[in-house]
């Protein structure tokens, strides 16, 4: 389905991972650019990544294994039920969708997923709120990932709330070629260096990722900026749970995107406590 008000666009899949794609903000694509142009009815994580936003986890998320999908098992996950809502509160009028999942496997776990999110009029920021409910009579561990994935702008400035330095910032060393080799060798002398978008001595094929450990605000939220003299993306997340960040850069012919994720590491208490993250 579509949605858009006076500044932005987007397509949102009520019944498919409750994705966002193609998010516009005044006329201008923002999300990510990859060879999948649009939502795909597949459960292959790989063959429908071409969204603005994704849900990842439960059981786990990463790199696949024998033991669980790419990013887990909710991504593309087919929901039970999802909703439309419009109304109005203290901050004026605004559109919600949301909708809820529930993974039941006998003896095992049993939980159910309730993502919403909600954009005001006149406004291009969305509220996201994810509900995660362990419905068993024990403790569950999870793994919940929130995976953004915006457009990088050449010379955009990338500004972020966590202490510059390797102690706070880890540089996922891949096996590349020499100007891989290079920019990584750079980036262990200076890690500010990755804060220019496309600048000289930038690698970014096939990928660079790197882990970022947030420092907070006064009220427990940390901060992500991609910035351009024509506007800005940014991203506001609560520190608990959302304690860490994963910065994933890619720019080939096919690809062409920077994403930023945000993720817990930790579990919830059987039924009737539950667990609710903002984002």
């Amino acid at each position: 389905m579509e949605v858009e008000n006076s500044r932005c666009s987007f397509v949102f899949t009520p019944f498919k991972g409750q994705q966002i794609w193609h998010f516009a903000v005044d006329g201008r694509e923002v999300s990510m650019q990859t060879s999948v142009k649009e939502p795909q009815n597949t459960m292959v994580y790989l063959k429908n990544y071409g969204g603005f936003l994704y849900h990842c986890g439960v059981i786990s998320f990463g790199a696949p294994d024998a033991e669980h999908p790419h990013h887990g098992e909710i991504p593309n996950e087919i929901y039970d039920s999802a909703y439309v809502s419009c109304a109005e509160d203290e901050k004026g009028r605004y559109i919600a969708l949301g909708g809820s999942l529930e993974h039941d496997t006998a003896f095992i776990r049993h939980y159910r997923f309730s993502p919403e999110i909600k954009i005001y009029e006149g406004d291009s920021v969305f509220n996201i709120k994810v509900k995660l409910e362990n419905l068993r009579s024990y403790p569950m561990e999870y793994m919940y990932l929130c995976h953004i994935n915006f457009r990088p702008f050449d010379g955009a400035e990338l500004l972020y709330t966590a202490k510059e330095d390797l102690e706070h910032i880890k540089i996922y060393d891949p096996n590349g070629d020499e100007k891989m080799d290079a920019y990584i060798a750079t980036l262990k002398k200076n890690i500010s260096a990755m804060n220019k978008v496309g600048a000289a001595g930038h690698c970014y094929d096939p990928e660079i990722c790197f882990g970022i450990n947030y420092a907070s605000d006064e009220n427990g939220r940390a901060y992500t900026l991609q910035y351009t003299p024509e506007g800005a993306c940014c991203v506001s997340h609560p520190i608990d749970p959302l304690s860490n960040g994963v910065r994933w850069i890619s720019r080939t012919k096919n690809e062409d995107s920077w994403e930023w994720s945000f993720l817990p590491l930790q579990s919830i208490l059987a039924m009737p406590m539950q667990k609710q993250t903002d984002s």
